[in-house]
């Protein structure tokens, strides 16, 4: 390695451009005056005095006096590695208020807007593939006819998902839907389970599933967009709300 990347070095560690080339000539010419260091250098003497006394508080220069006239010398490098210790152990320190400030960033609730059967498929990959259960509430006749592929692959998940954690839905009280939780419940499958709501009530172009800390929200006929919501808390409520839902369902 040549000098120039090694001063690239000490300015990537914390020494400015005038620190690095002061100090990597003083470890060369042992010890110097300011004016014998300005002359090394080429750099005029008041840069010279101030690029030092920032190295002697970093540790990395060491001044010495003989009789009335004041030198300086160069430290072992390797107090560099001491210096970037130190910058370490100052970092640390702060790192609990800084993950404080994150921790609350990151709690709140993001929401993301698809457009498109493309951005409904991708929703419907990612909560085919969670490791946990899944919560599903909507029209298994509209999924079937604009999104056959998912459609089925709801049907196989048990066997393409090698983490399957299982799944819950609440389809419509109507002869296809009700086809649909047929074949699923006789799998006797005891992580998948289907129910029908009262036949008074409907999904109507809709479907709907709570997956990790996720609740996607889709309309799949016609109007195809959707909304994800990724919040711990409202993840929860909605769970809340599925089961109280799920109490009243119809087995089939």
């Amino acid at each position: 390695m040549d000098r120039e990347n090694c001063q690239q070095i000490l300015l990537n560690y914390g020494l400015d451009q005038k620190e690095a080339e002061v100090y990597l000539s003083m470890l060369k010419t042992g010890l110097g005056s300011i004016l014998k260091i300005s002359q090394a250098t080429e750099i005029k003497r008041s840069t010279v005095y101030l690029a030092i006394e920032s190295l002697v508080a970093k540790g990395l220069v060491r001044p010495i006096v003989k009789g009335k006239k004041r030198y300086y010398l160069a430290e072992d490098p390797e107090k560099l590695v001491a210096l970037i210790d130190d910058k370490k152990k100052e970092i640390e320190k702060i790192i609990p208020l800084l993950k404080s400030d994150y921790l609350k960033q990151s709690e709140k609730p993001r929401v993301t807007f698809y457009e498109g059967k493309e951005g409904i498929k991708k929703i419907y990959k990612e909560a085919l593939a969670s490791k946990k259960e899944t919560l599903w509430y909507g029209s298994a006749k509209d999924m079937k006819e604009e999104f056959t592929e998912y459609y089925y692959k709801m049907l196989e998940v048990r066997k393409t998902n090698s983490d399957f954690g299982g799944i819950r839905d609440i389809i419509n009280n109507i002869k296809v839907d009700k086809d649909y939780a047929k074949i699923q419940n006789s799998y006797n499958d005891p992580r998948i389970k289907v129910k029908a709501l009262r036949p008074e009530l409907l999904f109507f172009n809709v479907d709907n599933v709570i997956f990790d800390n996720k609740v996607a929200l889709l309309s799949i006929k016609r109007d195809f967009y959707a909304v994800v919501i990724e919040s711990a808390e409202i993840a929860n409520g909605y769970r809340n709300m599925f089961e109280m839902a799920w109490r009243s369902a119809a087995s089939i």
